[in-house]
């Protein structure tokens, strides 16, 4: 059929570890040989960082940070990422690690909150995300996020 494009959604989900490098891997080959381009959607950053070159991350369906794959883990900039690579299973056991514990409750895509809509649980909340959306900045290239006091 020669697709020009795969959608994956959660392609290892469920799967024992030793199946999931197969998947993966197979993946990789259908990228190589094909030419096809991939799009994964899963909740697994360890899959996301073998397997992307470039990341999205989204918070209530919404896309909070966008770039290149290695950008994101190496210099991520939404206070969302951070959070979600902080939780991110560390196999170094003397690695030193730093959690940003998210407060609070997700909110109700029915009932969006105003402002940027993580402002509920965001460990850096200023003045003015509860009001008005953040814009889209470009913080370097392809790297781009919405957020009022964007790292970096």
């Amino acid at each position: 059929m020669n697709p020009k494009l795969i959608i994956a959604d959660e392609p290892t989900a469920g799967l024992d570890v030793s199946v999931q490098g197969e998947i993966l891997n197979l993946l990789n080959r259908l990228q190589d040989e094909l030419g096809v381009a991939m799009f994964i959607i899963t909740h697994n950053l360890n899959i996301v960082r073998h397997i992307s070159d470039h990341t999205a991350i989204m918070y209530l369906g919404r896309f909070v940070e966008l770039g290149p794959t290695d950008d994101i883990f190496e210099q991520p900039r939404h206070p969302y990422t951070l959070a979600l690579l902080s939780a991110n299973p560390e196999p170094d056991p003397d690695a030193a690690i730093s959690r940003i514990e998210l407060k609070g409750e997700v909110p109700s895509l029915m009932d969006r909150p105003a402002g940027c809509e993580f402002h509920t649980r965001c460990p850096f909340v200023g003045d003015g995300c509860d009001t008005t959306p953040p814009p889209l900045f470009t913080v370097s290239g392809a790297h781009t996020l919405t957020c009022h006091y964007r790292r970096g």
